[in-house]
């Protein structure tokens, strides 16, 4: 977000700003809420980490239980209604994708594979037969992938590529957030982002391409 005669505000600088535009035109305030909810990865690493940080600090601050998924899973949870099986390809940059793969049965997602990050030739070894593509990744790559994995990867153009905070309310019950006495939920101690990968400074570290200065 750039303003005129003014710096590049930071992640943490705009999405405090909208939460507190959401909770003005709503009336409500952090302590009407019963439950936090929040993807915890993958995804962009500063992205991932400033949306964790965010909510586990107002967790702590206003004593608030943590209900945490990851975006992968969100995404296919949009198509839980349909027939075919559901891959998810995210753009993880360097010729490679976060990848999940799951079923679907009576509008449930059962985990056939977990969120990873595979190449292209990875990718196409798992995919045998049609599913339904959401992400980013499609797009971003087709033209790298065989005419075999492109001819299994549908695409349909009324699901988004990108995971929505609708898709919550919208499984409400399917995720059990109508039942928040039994959920499994975190609190700031315990929640921890999804990093599959390492950022791009700890990788070119790795690889010698920069100096540990520590």
């Amino acid at each position: 977000l750039i303003r005129k005669g003014m710096s590049k505000q930071s992640h943490s600088e705009v999405i405090l700003s909208k939460i507190q535009n959401l909770f003005q035109k709503a009336n409500i305030n952090f302590n009407d809420l019963d439950l936090l909810v929040v993807t915890m990865g993958p995804g962009s690493f500063t992205g991932v980490r400033v949306g964790i940080n965010l909510i586990n600090t107002l967790s702590f601050v206003f004593n608030k239980p943590i209900f945490s998924l990851d975006s992968l899973f969100l995404l296919a949870l949009s198509a839980n209604h349909q027939n075919f099986p559901v891959v998810i390809l995210m753009n993880a940059h360097k010729n490679q994708n976060y990848v999940a793969q799951y079923s679907v049965y009576n509008q449930r997602l059962e985990t056939l594979l977990e969120p990873r990050s595979l190449t292209h030739d990875e990718v196409e070894k798992i995919i045998q037969q049609p599913h339904l593509c959401l992400g980013d990744g499609f797009d971003f790559y087709k033209d790298d992938f065989s005419a075999a994995l492109r001819k299994n990867l549908l695409r349909k153009k009324e699901f988004s590529d990108y995971p929505s905070c609708l898709t919550v309310f919208e499984n409400f019950k399917t995720l059990g957030l109508d039942q928040l006495n039994n959920l499994d939920k975190n609190s700031w101690k315990t929640n921890k982002p999804l990093y599959i990968r390492a950022s791009e400074a700890e990788e070119k570290l790795w690889k010698g391409l920069i100096k540990d200065h520590s």
